[in-house]
């Protein structure tokens, strides 16, 4: 991957990460009532990442 998929891959998995942090803390009861949210969001993100992934493993197969 070049040094710019790697960072637009990063861009996709960071906020991914940002809500299972938030989700995590969910669990621990000190952010109550945002679990079902944080999933669905953390769901679109890796959506979004698997989509990017399969259009970039698309692209290179059309060049080779």
């Amino acid at each position: 991957m070049t040094r710019k998929e790697v960072h637009d891959v990063a861009n996709i998995i960071a906020p991914a990460l940002t809500l299972a942090q938030s989700l995590l803390l969910d669990f621990y009861g000190e952010m109550a009532g945002n679990q079902r949210e944080a999933v669905v969001k953390i769901e679109k993100c890796l959506k979004e990442l698997q989509g990017y992934l399969q259009q970039q493993t698309a692209k290179r197969s059309k060049k080779q």
